[in-house]
């Protein structure tokens, strides 16, 4: 394969990942507006959160498994891959501390925020350097 072969497919695969990581910013968006203009019970509020921020690391993994799969030895793909690892580490736990009782919660709000922001970051410069390859 050549570089601009390597190049090409790099790009590719960061675009697709950059799909992904879209799709778990929506998510996670939603996750933090449940419950927010409108109440139903605590249990399936929290129960939608649950779910949504599990398909949201499933998301992110997603992105995490193609970069993972380039084997490149270029350094930006690698520090995106060990980005987006970290952030699957983060929120894959998460869906376990909700409980079907627990009202609100700034911490949860906190952390979801958090992981969003560190996604949408990631996927920035995934698309950055997909642009220069």
């Amino acid at each position: 394969m050549t570089m601009a072969d390597e190049s090409s497919e790099i790009a590719k695969t960061l675009m697709r990942a950059c799909e992904d990581l879209e799709q778990a910013s929506r998510l996670l968006e939603e996750v933090g507006s449940i419950g927010l203009w409108s109440k139903s019970d605590d249990s399936s509020d929290n129960r939608r959160k649950r779910n949504g921020i599990r398909e949201a690391d499933w998301a992110v993994s997603s992105a995490c498994r193609r970069l993972a799969a380039l084997q490149t030895q270029h350094a930006d793909v690698n520090a995106i891959e060990a980005e987006l690892r970290a952030v699957v580490a983060f929120l894959e736990p998460l869906p376990d501390g909700i409980p079907d009782t627990m009202g609100d919660n700034p911490e949860l709000d906190s952390k979801i925020g958090g992981a969003l922001e560190r996604i949408e970051e990631t996927r920035r410069r995934a698309t950055e350097l997909a642009a220069v390859l």
